[in-house]
């Protein structure tokens, strides 16, 4: 059969207590019986506390002194415990004879009705040891007789006595109520602000790294910054040294220029007689083929000997209608093997580099005009021995400053040479009559590169092509034909080939 515990009901009316006993189930909890104080209320509606005899009955309490949830007492086997009711206080013992006393007034309950408020069964055993003297010192203040009995003033003072510790101890009871219910406010507050406080401190942690990040990251722009406006600077240091080489480049070139042009006016303006003049004095030195330049053995490369024109305003014929193009080219001949490079380099080559430089930058001096390096060649100028006018003409800048690279390194082997060549301005006649000696020609006759040798009319002798040379032998003997007609009273008119007598 299980376990039971009884229960009985105060009657507040009456002095003696009911007599009535509910019993209500045990329950067990870690091997303790225990009575659920919900199951008592459930069978004691209103129920404020239980009691054995004068003492309050207490919640149970686990080890941290924490009341056990849900809320239990326990369990007295073989004892009636008395539920008390949350009007018992003011209502229960309170004899009949008493309650129409000249202390009490007897429509008191009428004045003052007593109301039941739910109480909250966790806060109304905060003071049950408090409610156990209340109730002792009721019984005691009260116990009178039950047949009527004339009061007394020593009795009347002894109730007022009672009564007014009674409303003492209620009092306190009260203050204690309300100064838990303070503290549990306050308690409840206090939780409140400190997870406010959580989350402010959590949000204050958040803003401290957003702005460390923003920190860094304006410290990475700065630098970034910092790092561009160097480099800027570096870059228009760069740029103002690279003017600054650029405008000496220019100065010196310039000046490089003027010498070059000082020499070639020498060269050009130099007159001789016809008996110093024997072949072409103008010629340049030119790679076999530029695009197989051996640059690991230099002087393994071969190198030919081309003459050139010296047309120029002498050539050209004012009464001329004729196309050709009067300005210093290269002849229309194949050119010729240099013998002896060595040798040849040794004796010609200052005067090879001046002439290789002169074309090199283009002048114009004495009446005669350097065109640009592709215009030095035509189809007519290589004849047929030329494979490829086009390959030459995209070919010959390469080739004149190889020759002009190789002329450099030969002439600083051979500094004594150098100087002494370097002092003349132009050839000698001697040195022009040596110059066939250092070449292979194949012509049947003395006429080097297919050049003819004419006289200005200012008495100086050039060397000029087949198409010069035509052009003004036609305009001579034109012009000597014309004079002998004069002399015998005749006309020749050149445009329709008439003459008359």
């Amino acid at each position: 059969m299980a376990e039971t515990q009884s229960f009985r009901a105060t009657d507040p009316t009456a002095r003696i207590e009911n007599i009535d006993v509910d019993n209500i189930d045990v329950d067990n909890i870690d091997g303790q019986n225990v009575v659920f104080w919900e199951d008592i209320e459930h069978v004691f509606p209103g129920v404020q506390y239980v009691r054995n005899g004068s003492s309050a009955v207490k919640f149970l309490r686990d080890s941290n002194r924490d009341r056990i949830m849900p809320l239990c007492i326990k369990h007295q086997p073989d004892v009636v415990l008395d539920v008390v009711f949350s009007s018992t206080v003011n209502r229960a013992h309170v004899d009949p004879p008493l309650a129409s006393s000249c202390l009490v007034p007897a429509d008191a309950s009428a004045a003052n009705p007593l109301v039941d408020h739910p109480v909250d069964p966790t806060s109304s055993f905060l003071a049950d040891e408090t409610m156990a003297i209340i109730e002792s010192a009721v019984a005691e203040t009260l116990q009178v007789p039950l047949a009527p009995a004339p009061i007394t003033l020593q009795s009347a003072s002894k109730v007022a006595l009672s009564f007014k510790q009674v409303v003492q101890l209620a009092s306190n009871q009260a203050q204690v109520f309300n100064g838990q219910t303070h503290f549990r406010n306050l308690d409840a507050k206090m939780d409140h602000m400190i997870k406010l406080q959580v989350a402010f401190d959590a949000k204050q942690e958040e803003l401290n790294q957003l702005q460390s990040h923003s920190f860094a990251q304006q410290q990475e722009m700065k630098q970034l910054q910092k790092e561009a406006f160097d480099r800027q600077e570096k870059m228009l240091q760069l740029s103002l040294d690279h003017q600054a080489e650029i405008k000496q480049l220019q100065i010196e070139a310039l000046g490089q220029l003027a010498v070059i042009q000082d020499r070639v006016k020498a060269v050009l303006t130099q007159t001789y007689e016809l008996h110093e003049y024997p072949i072409p004095r103008l010629f340049v030195i030119l790679p076999e083929d530029p695009s197989k330049w051996d640059t690991v053995n230099p002087f393994w490369n071969k190198f030919r000997l081309y003459f050139l024109c010296e047309c120029g305003e002498h050539s050209a014929l004012r009464s001329s209608q004729s196309k050709v193009p009067h300005h210093i080219h290269i002849a229309m001949h194949e050119g010729y093997e240099i013998n002896r490079p060595t040798e040849f380099f040794r004796q010609y080559g200052a005067y090879a580099l001046l002439i290789l430089r002169m074309l090199k930058f283009g002048i114009t001096v004495a009446g005669l005009a350097i065109p640009a390096l592709p215009f030095l060649i035509s189809a007519d100028s290589m004849g047929q021995i030329a494979t490829s006018v086009k390959h030459w003409q995209e070919n010959i800048e390469v080739g004149v400053d190889r020759s002009i690279d190789h002329i450099d390194n030969a002439l600083a082997l051979d500094g004594g040479a150098v100087e002494q060549m370097a002092s003349k301005e132009a050839l000698e006649g001697a040195d022009l009559r040596k110059l066939d000696t250092f070449l292979r020609t194949q012509d049947g006759d003395n006429v080097l590169g297919n050049l003819y040798r004419i006289v200005t009319d200012e008495g100086h002798v050039k060397w000029v092509c087949i198409d010069h040379y035509r052009e003004n032998y036609q305009e001579s003997t034109a012009m000597d034909f014309q004079r002998t007609l004069g002399l015998v009273g005749g006309s020749f008119d050149r445009n329709i080939g008439e003459v008359c007598l």
